[in-house]
This record gives C-alpha cells, sequence and structure tokens, in this order.
C-alpha cells in the first residue's frame, strides 16, 4: 500500500497499515490480488425482506461463522450512486447459528469490525446478508458519517454537513458485491485477537486457501495494453489499471485532490461509458482501489472490446478528453 491522498480516512488506514508487521503487510497485498468472486461471503439464503433501520443480519465470510450487522438506514437515495440504498455496520460480534437471535450482545462502537458501509438491496437477494427478525432501532446511538472529497468535510449519507467529525467514519462509496468480504478479509487481518483460538485457526486456514487459489484466478489474460481483460474462470470479467503512476502526467493541472488514482480514473471511465456506452453503463460495476482501477461485467465481449478502446485512446492522447470531462467528486 503505498498510495497517499488527503482524504483522513485513507490516511487513517494507510497509518494503521504502516503499522503492522512486514508478515501482515505483506499478507494484506496478496489479499488484493486474490480472485474476489470466488472469494465473496458465502450465501446464507436468498431473501427479499423489507429492509427496516435498526434489523440484525448475518454475513458468513468463512466456515460456519457469520458476523452481525446492523441495518443504520433502510434506504438512502445518493445522487450517482443511486436510489433505495441500505447503510450497514458489520460487528466483531458473530455466530455459528443462523437462528442465534444477538439479544446477548451490545451493538456498540468498540464492537465494530467495519465502519458503516453503503450496499445495494442485492447482498440480501443474493443471499450474503440475512435479516434474523431482529430489530434494535430503539437502542442503537452510533455517530456516523461519511468524509466527502467534493466539499471536503464530513457529511451524513443525504449530504448534509455535520457540525463536528463523527465518531465512526467512512468514505462516501458504495460497495461492490465482493466488497464487503474483501474488507472483512483485511480487517481481519490486521486485528482477529477478538477471536478464539480455534476460530483464529480456522480463519488462518481460510487466508492461506483463499490466497492460494488466487494464484491462477485469471487464467485467461491479455497483457498488451495498459488496460488489461481478465477472465474469470466462471462468471467475470474484469478490466484493471494497474501502474497508474506512470500516467499521473495526464492530471497535471487539475483542480482540488485529484491525482490520477484508482478512483478518478473511476471517474474518467464512467465519463467514457456514458458518452459511448450509454446502454451497457448500468451493467458495469466498479471496485476500485487508490492504487488500481477495477471494472467488471459478465459480457466477456464488451469488456474486451472496452479494455482494447481504452487503451487505443489512452496511447493516442483521446483519453484526455474524458479526464476533463469527468466528474471526480462523485467518486
Amino acid at each position: 500500500m503505498t498510495w497517499v491522498d488527503n482524504n483522513p480516512v485513507r490516511l487513517k488506514a494507510l497509518e494503521k497499515y504502516n503499522k503492522q508487521s512486514e508478515k501482515v503487510k505483506n499478507a494484506l497485498d496478496k489479499l488484493r490480488e486474490i480472485d474476489q468472486w470466488e472469494n465473496r461471503l458465502k450465501i446464507i439464503k436468498k431473501t427479499r425482506p423489507k429492509i427496516k433501520t435498526g434489523d440484525l443480519f448475518l454475513a458468513n465470510l468463512f466456515g460456519d461463522m457469520c458476523f452481525y450487522g446492523v441495518v443504520l438506514n433502510g434506504s438512502v437515495d445518493i445522487p450517482v450512486y443511486g436510489d433505495n440504498l441500505v447503510i450497514v455496520c458489520i460487528f466483531k460480534h458473530r455466530t455459528k447459528s443462523v437462528n442465534d437471535t444477538g439479544k446477548n450482545y451490545d451493538f456498540v462502537e468498540e464492537q465494530i469490525l467495519l465502519n458503516p458501509r453503503i450496499v445495494t438491496r442485492e447482498y440480501w437477494t443474493g443471499g450474503f446478508f440475512y435479516n434474523i427478525g431482529i430489530n434494535i432501532a430503539e437502542d442503537m446511538d452510533l455517530d456516523y458519517g461519511f468524509y466527502s472529497s467534493q466539499s471536503k468535510s464530513y457529511i451524513n449519507e443525504y449530504g448534509e454537513k455535520k457540525a463536528e467529525e463523527p465518531r465512526v467514519v467512512s468514505t462516501l462509496a458504495i460497495e461492490t458485491i465482493t466488497g464487503i468480504a474483501s474488507e472483512m478479509r483485511y480487517a481481519l487481518t490486521m486485528d482477529n485477537s477478538f477471536l478464539t483460538l480455534e476460530e483464529r485457526k480456522e480463519f488462518n486456514e481460510y487466508i492461506k486457501a483463499a490466497l492460494d487459489s488466487g494464484k491462477d484466478s485469471f487464467p485467461e489474460k491479455s497483457k498488451d495494453g495498459a488496460f488489461v481483460f481478465e477472465k474469470e474462470n466462471r462468471k467475470q470479467c474484469f478490466v484493471t489499471l494497474g501502474e497508474i503512476e506512470r500516467y499521473q502526467e495526464l492530471f497535471a493541472g487539475m483542480q482540488g485532490e485529484v491525482e490520477g488514482n484508482g478512483y478518478d480514473w473511476e471517474a474518467v471511465v464512467r465519463a467514457f461509458l456514458k458518452e459511448l456506452y450509454p446502454k451497457e453503463e448500468k451493467r458495469i460495476n466498479f471496485d476500485s482501489e487508490a492504487e488500481m482501477f477495477c471494472m467488471y461485467c459478465s459480457d466477456e465481449a464488451l469488456m474486451k472490446e472496452l479494455s482494447e478502446k481504452l487503451t487505443e485512446m489512452l496511447r493516442s492522447g483521446e483519453i484526455k478528453k474524458y479526464i476533463s470531462e469527468a466528474d471526480f467528486l462523485s467518486i
């Protein structure tokens, strides 16, 4: 992890990373390269619940270990990201039974595993989150918010500025369907001291298997271009742009915090898709990080075409048109 920007949430994450041992850092770096789709959350049960603020749900990352989550906001519309989104928080509390009510736990700040995240309802319809029929809205008292790169301030999910920095903060961004699992792995690799010895053993075995499976996750790769096409061995096809520091000069002179990181490239590609691929745009998902741009879709032909087109535009300089038109503040 080498990329640094002025987002205080990311700076705190980098500071925490730098405090880890070299062994842990190495594991964290390798986790970024594994097959995210194959290592997504395990399906518990596909449902279509009426999601409400305060709902308790379960998320199964490894084995039969389910972590508790709480719905902080059951429905919110966020410009650019979409409508009817859900704000959730994942806690360290866990169970091996989907029938556990969670009544013996306090869902407080000190027990948070993942700070508030914005997700779609696909997490429930896909079976990755499972509501257990308990609502704790009356007992919730969590001071949370998001950091906005646009206003360089702390806001709530409605875009309203908060008078003070919330005690629990995240960057305003929407999670992909593999994002929660990825961040849970990352958080648990940094600190799993709250797990029992048996649970830690099970988690370490899970991480080892994930790292091993990631070695040959993308058997079909086209590395001829800057935007690399990668075909995951079952469903998803990816287009990534690594070593993005090589292209930073394209962003020279841009205002604000635009530096040419993975999130900035996502804004550029979104502008490109909006103009040239308006019908296909909604089918494409993003999973970018500061150090790497990434988008994915199940349409192999489309992703190959986008990889070739974007690489061609990058080499010819035509990509500058979309750099100038990109809405960097929305990412």
